[in-house]
């Protein structure tokens, strides 16, 4: 076994729990090796040490990373927690609509049984045929026919407004849900950074 496969099977990733840690980079990219001497140079001017600043620096950013995490999961507790208060306040709501619904479902029902009640003994009682009748006794029939086709177009708006509604509400929790995501891609817009 060589040196470097030796050095490689040794080396593995193991969680240390000690109280302190240590971390070397080595640059071979020229490019990248003289922006790291051109911030050395730059910190050296200030007074300061690379290595002090370098490891805030790299603190800063882990830190703030487990903030954003943090924060992330928090913010989706909180949101899931106000939908379901949302939900459960809106539910006796949705049950007396419900009620009434069916309520009238059945009022609505029972009054068409009622009508073709009377008109079966209506036309039993007369004998004619629909096409017997004159032209002034057609003339409910188109009357609730056309308030028929008007009810169907009202009805038919209204599904397309709530439709409208449901999807503008969808998009909202979307936006909520992703706000992370969006407030960053509005700074990386803002920035120039894509």
């Amino acid at each position: 076994m060589t040196k470097n496969k030796k050095k490689s099977i040794e080396y593995k990733m193991k969680n240390k729990k000690t109280q302190r840690a240590a971390l070397f980079l080595q640059f071979t990219n020229p490019d990248e090796a003289k922006l790291i001497d051109d911030l050395k140079f730059k910190i050296l001017q200030n007074g300061k040490k690379p290595t002090v600043v370098i490891k805030d620096f790299l603190i800063e950013i882990l830190q703030k990373e487990n903030f954003q995490k943090s924060f992330s999961e928090v913010k989706n507790d909180v949101f899931y927690s106000f939908r379901k208060a949302s939900y459960i306040s809106q539910i006796p709501f949705y049950l007396k609509l419900d009620e009434f619904r069916k309520e009238n479902e059945l009022m609505i029902d029972l009054l068409n049984k009622k009508v073709n009640l009377l008109i079966n003994l209506l036309y039993e009682f007369t004998k004619k045929d629909i096409a017997e009748f004159s032209p002034n006794d057609t003339e409910n029939f188109y009357y609730f026919q056309k308030l028929e086709e008007d009810m169907s177009v009202k009805i038919a708006h209204l599904k397309s407004k709530n439709a409208s509604r449901k999807r503008e509400m969808e998009v909202f929790y979307d936006n909520f849900k992703n706000y992370d995501e969006n407030a960053e891609n509005n700074t990386n817009d803002f920035v120039g950074e894509k």
